[in-house]
């Protein structure tokens, strides 16, 4: 991971760990977007399984770390389900 893509993730973490401690409603919302972004990104990476390609469980990896990121309360809360939901997108990706 370069350093631009290191201060992206720093940043979204300390974005959602603020969320998470001071407005939950918005924290909600915010990891609901991620998720459908991080779907999204998935999808977009099946066509492009190749070698050299980041794997689409490399998503589902930085999802995780995210939410690690946010707190073990936050990560036993929405981790199992949001990394159900990714590992089911990404065997899909490769039953397509």
């Amino acid at each position: 991971m370069g350093k631009a893509a290191q201060r992206r993730k720093a940043s979204q973490i300390k974005y959602l760990k603020g969320l998470a401690e001071n407005d939950p409603r918005r924290f909600e919302k915010a990891v609901d977007r991620r998720t459908i972004s991080w779907l999204y990104e998935i999808e977009r990476r099946k066509g492009n399984m190749s070698v050299n390609s980041p794997s689409v469980f490399s998503v589902v990896d930085n999802a995780m770390a995210i939410l690690d990121g946010c707190g073990r309360k936050v990560f036993k809360e929405l981790g199992p389900d949001i990394k159900k939901s990714l590992d089911a997108a990404c065997c899909k990706a490769f039953d397509s």
